[in-house]
């Protein structure tokens, strides 16, 4: 039976007060009731089955545990399941599914992820002409994809997605297969292979649309995944875009949604806005288990990344201290801020090559890797290495890393706007490079006591800081007036009229 036909006589039997017709439906057509019904009518249909109702039609009962965890909650103790009766292996499969799928609700995504991988383990792995499971194994699989992302391990997802590709849509229920396409695409589209995004995105473009509520969020993505996939001539509009979706229709991709904000907030230089927006919705209390996989990272993930833009290292290494630090996002901007505070460029080289082996299959988190290494690279000294290493991204000159080495490394990126074939030229400085960060309050204190001729002990007196403190935003005015020296620095901002 199609799903719509399934949805119409769900409410048929609620309005004929036939509870016993419902728990059939429910028992035998789950996902068409879960995915055809929204979610409030969904709970108020399953709370009006008598308990003894469910447990006589046990995927019922489980429908009532998964989809609507609070009320069936409630309704029935945990005891209940140990004593329905089940027959065969699907019954399991469900029950497990249900476990991992309530500890990816509460935000612990690492354990859902590793639940998922063994559920995963019980489905073929070929393509089949029929879906035997009537839609179950698309689910589970896409679930799966879906946990692995959310956990940060993104080549799985990534085989989860494909596989679940080659499973047929039962019952008029393409969105599962559209819902595969669009998060590999969200996965290629931030950290691996931009042209295989474009080919999800086709694919999932010609899907037929169904009367599911999830089409919904999954126009949210559709959306997303254009907005990353933008060219760097379309980016301010991307960000735009971005700006403008409904955070609550992106549903459980919402981290994904937070990356695409810092990221094109950056490559179309309106990082202020990205932040603003960024720090709205970690107000709200998103993020789950806080350093605990990507969703649990990707706030301090984001924000370490435009701390260091406002050369506030300090900030940079409190909201990483939030993040999962083993994992290659959180050890690239380890890297990073090794770089910025200006103290240990083999560290970050170490870094860079320690890594390899979690980017490799991501082409994008590969080029970042790259990207590391090469500002490494050039902060020890060695700027033939670091030109050799730019020279070397797969596919071309990624705009967001040279936006990225725009705003913390700028000599560098003029050196590789002059010796790297196809860097893009906006990011070798086509507006000032004091444009990209600005100068902070307390660097311009600084400066103004280093054009009186005042020493670094003289201007921690005056300053009421530390000597090291006044060391830090002497580096920091360095590199963003690109010169070398004190007396460099008050030449500079006094050409460009700081002073």
């Amino acid at each position: 039976m199609l799903m719509d036909d399934v949805v119409a006589q769900a409410r048929r039997s609620t309005s004929d007060g036939d509870a016993r017709r419902l728990a059939e439906l429910f028992d035998v057509y789950t996902l068409e009731m879960y995915f055809g019904i929204p979610n409030a009518e969904l709970g108020a249909m399953i709370a009006g089955i008598p308990d003894d109702e469910l447990r006589r039609h046990p995927r019922a009962l489980l429908a009532a545990v998964t989809f609507t965890a609070r009320d069936a909650g409630e309704k029935l103790p945990a005891r209940t399941l140990r004593t329905t009766p089940w027959a065969g292996d699907e019954p399991e499969l469900w029950k497990r599914f249900a476990a991992a799928w309530r500890q990816r609700r509460i935000g612990d995504v690492v354990t859902a992820h590793q639940e998922m991988q063994d559920l995963v383990a019980a489905i073929p792995t070929v393509t089949m002409p029929l879906d035997r499971s009537n839609g179950s194994w698309a689910l589970i699989l896409g679930q799966a994809g879906l946990s692995a992302a959310l956990a940060g391990d993104f080549q799985e997802a990534l085989t989860f997605f494909e596989r679940a590709l080659l499973i047929p849509p039962a019952g008029g229920m393409h969105f599962l297969v559209r819902g595969s396409h669009l998060r590999a695409a969200l996965v290629h589209a931030m950290c691996g292979d931009r042209a295989v995004a474009r080919l999800h995105q086709e694919q999932a473009a010609s899907v037929p649309r169904s009367s599911s509520w999830i089409e919904e969020q999954l126009d949210a993505e559709r959306d997303l995944v254009a907005a990353l996939l933008a060219g760097p001539a379309d980016v301010s509009a991307a960000f735009d875009i971005v700006l403008a979706l409904s955070f609550q229709n992106t549903g459980e991709t919402w981290p994904l949604y937070i990356d695409a904000l810092s990221r094109l907030g950056t490559m179309s230089r309106r990082s202020d806005e990205a932040r603003e927006r960024i720090q709205l919705l970690r107000s709200t209390g998103l993020g789950g288990f806080a350093g605990v996989g990507f969703a649990g990272s990707v706030f301090g993930q984001t924000m370490a990344l435009d701390a260091l833009y406002q050369d506030d290292t300090v900030q940079a290494g409190l909201e990483l201290d939030t993040t999962d630090r083993t994992h290659w996002r959180s050890r690239i901007l380890e890297g990073l801020l090794t770089l910025v505070d200006g103290t240990d460029p083999q560290r970050a080289i170490r870094i860079a090559e320690g890594i390899a082996d979690q980017t490799s299959g991501l082409r994008q988190a590969e080029n970042r890797r790259l990207g590391l290494l090469g500002f490494a690279q050039f902060q020890s000294g060695d700027e033939a290495a670091a030109v050799e290493t730019l020279s070397a991204f797969a596919g071309g000159v990624p705009p967001e890393i040279a936006a990225v080495l725009d705003a913390l490394a700028p000599r560098l990126a003029a050196l590789a706007a002059e010796l790297v074939a196809g860097w893009p030229a906006a990011a070798a400085g086509e507006c000032d490079p004091l444009d990209a960060p600005a100068l902070r309050q307390s660097e311009l204190r600084v400066l103004e006591e280093l054009a009186q001729g005042e020493k670094r002990a003289a201007i921690a007196e005056a300053l009421f800081i530390s000597e090291n403190t006044v060391k830090t935003h002497q580096r920091a005015l360095y590199r963003k007036l690109d010169v070398s020296g004190a007396v460099q620095a008050v030449r500079e901002a006094r050409r460009r009229g700081i002073l």
